[in-house]
């Protein structure tokens, strides 16, 4: 957390000067409460930064422990269907894709991602290579859908607003 402090006040400061400027410009000539704009901007910025960036860093975890720690195992895909809005955390007219696959001690298991297709129907009974926990083999993923990189980017802007957020902040409590 004194991380992300520290460069919140970084962040105030190298643009404190502009902002002042500009709200204060904008204040006198259009009558608009600039405080008011900083504090719900702040508000909007540090919510969102919080509730998408924690599950989107709970996910990058998850992604890189699998690639670290996972085995790979060869699976059938066995089914598909048109996801719903919000079902996998996918928009609407994405498919999921259902795979079986075997662990090393011979279980089997069933995994389920989202995938954006043209023809689901077309991948049916074609083999595909999944990962998946030794210890917790019912968390496994498509070896494709795993992208630490995209990931990570997505992270790192919801981090960029929750600091952003906390900027504001910083500039309506100890400048103003």
């Amino acid at each position: 957390m004194k991380f992300l402090t520290v460069h919140a006040l970084i962040f105030a400061a190298t643009c404190l000067p502009a902002v002042e400027k500009i709200t204060t410009e904008a204040a006198e000539t259009t009558g608009v409460d600039y405080k008011a704009i900083c504090f719900f901007a702040g508000i909007f910025l540090v919510l969102t930064g919080l509730t998408k960036g924690v599950p989107a860093f709970a996910e990058w975890r998850r992604y890189k422990k699998l690639l670290l720690n996972g085995i790979e195992a060869k699976g059938i895909i066995n089914d598909s269907w048109k996801a719903a809005s919000g079902e996998y955390g996918e928009i609407s007219g994405s498919h999921c894709l259902s795979a079986e696959f075997k662990t090393v001690d011979n279980r089997t298991f069933q995994v389920v991602a989202p995938f954006v297709v043209f023809s689901p129907r077309k991948l049916l009974n074609t083999e595909i290579s999944i990962i998946y926990d030794p210890d917790n083999p019912g968390n496994a993923q498509f070896r494709d859908e795993i992208h630490l990189s995209r990931r990570l980017l997505v992270l790192i802007v919801y981090i960029l607003m929750f600091v952003s957020g906390l900027g504001l902040f910083l500039y309506l409590y100890i400048v103003v």
